[in-house]
């Protein structure tokens, strides 16, 4: 699918529509302009590198032959793909032991600030300590409900589109984000002032000894009532960025260029087989791919065995009429 100099860029249904007549270059444009964003959102809800490369190839094999046997998605191609990707992740997670396969910590690469947003390193660094302790409060949250987070504030997702992704009611899947929002606010504060605050605080940091494993709750009282009476951890406080804004400013999950074409490769060439294996309506459409020029193909197992019922019935009423006749004379 090429364009001219002069002609503006195509847009998604252009592409799709493109890809639904076997164009894989034009497939390949989709991907590119979802792959950055949609893997961010599956690293993030499964929390492990591996598993999240597996479940993107897998949602984009499927969107590939969907583009090519099905019309396209009524709410575009990205919110298919993240409605996939929620289902895929979940499912993933629901499977997975622990105890076997336990999520490799992430904090110091999902809960970055991006370089370009600050030049102060002093201040960087201050972006990046509240950064890690939302991330590291995030990955405490059910998936569900880290879900809901990711599409409000990394994707721009509004809730009827979320409920669409994750089979919620609009309503609902406002309610989760607003208490996990809540939490969020509270525990990421919470992690802030226990391990970097305590240690800008002396008077924090004796208050808190001995207690920084003790539940969210109980050091949440504690910090309450060291910042009532300390002004230097109130002015702290203060200077903190609203959890909102970091998640927003987090560093994307990235692969390296070399990971993202070999999936695509992949993707395709697992998205045709299935395409050919798919018994499908698309699938007629494609026979061409399948049955070479003027070869004829066979009859479909069930017709063949439907075919040979039919016969073995009809030989056995004639066998009984015949009995029937002889048996008579």
């Amino acid at each position: 699918m090429e364009d001219t100099p002069t002609s503006a860029p195509p847009s998604e249904e252009e592409l799709i529509a493109a890809a639904q007549k076997g164009d894989s270059e034009a497939f390949a444009r989709l991907f590119r302009l979802s792959f950055p964003r949609f893997y961010d959102f599956v690293m993030r809800l499964v929390l492990n590198a591996p598993l999240a490369q597996q479940i993107v190839q897998e949602a984009y094999t499927g969107a590939w032959a969907d583009c090519l046997t099905r019309a396209k998605p009524e709410a575009g191609f990205d919110s298919w793909l993240h409605a996939t990707g929620y289902r895929l992740g979940l499912s993933a997670l629901r499977r997975r032991d622990p105890r076997r396969h336990p999520a490799p910590p992430t904090v110091p690469l999902l809960g970055q600030i991006g370089p370009e947003r600050v030049s102060d390193p002093q201040v960087a660094t201050f972006l990046n300590d509240q950064g890690q302790a939302f991330w590291a409060t995030a990955e405490t949250l059910a998936p569900e409900h880290r879900a809901t987070v990711l599409l409000r504030l990394r994707q721009g997702y509004d809730f009827p589109r979320i409920g669409r992704a994750t089979g919620l009611s609009p309503k609902v899947a406002e309610a989760i984000f607003n208490k996990a929002i809540k939490e969020l606010k509270s525990a990421s504060q919470t992690s802030f002032m226990t391990s970097r605050g305590a240690e800008r605080c002396p008077a924090l940091a004796e208050a808190l000894k001995g207690q920084r494993q003790a539940p969210l709750a109980q050091r949440h009282r504690l910090l309450d009532k060291h910042i009532q009476a300390c002004p230097d951890c109130q002015t702290l406080l203060t200077q903190l960025e609203d959890p909102l804004d970091l998640a927003k400013v987090l560093i994307p999950a990235a692969l390296p260029p070399e990971v993202q074409d070999k999936i695509l490769a992949t993707v395709i060439q697992a998205g045709a087989a299935r395409i050919l294996a798919a018994p499908t309506k698309g699938k007629a459409r494609h026979a061409a791919l399948e049955t070479p020029a003027g070869e004829v193909t066979g009859l479909p197992l069930w017709q063949l065995l439907l075919f040979i019922l039919l016969l073995a019935a009809v030989a056995a009423v004639y066998i009984a009429l015949a009995y029937y006749l002889l048996g008579g004379s």
